[in-house]
């Protein structure tokens, strides 16, 4: 988990909640453009694709008022390839999501 924490802080459009403990990691998802007011019902949105899209188990959960993405790495087969790609599939729901409310 620590591996795709810090992919994630590389990342200029995520963010992460804190450093993780144990194999438990808190991010979410900062495209540019999207207004901080609007974030937490983006995150509610491109979970909600995802974990039906894919077979990525994605929770949710608020820290200090703001929804986050939770992931908790177990599977020892899990490795940074397929971390980068939940990011990529975030990515890509959440412009399905932003096209689709701005249309």
């Amino acid at each position: 988990v620590h591996a795709f924490a810090s992919r994630v802080e590389e990342a200029e459009d995520f963010e992460v909640a804190h450093a993780p403990d144990l194999n438990i990691l808190c991010f979410r998802h900062r495209p540019e453009g999207v207004a901080e007011k609007d974030l937490d019902a983006l995150q509610d949105r491109i979970r909600n694709e995802v974990v039906h899209a894919t077979q990525t188990f994605l929770t949710r959960t608020v820290l200090d008022g703001r929804t986050w993405l939770r992931v908790t790495v177990l599977h020892p087969d899990s490795d940074v390839t397929l971390l980068e790609r939940l990011l990529e599939d975030l990515r890509a729901a959440a412009a399905r999501s932003l096209k689709g409310s701005s249309a």
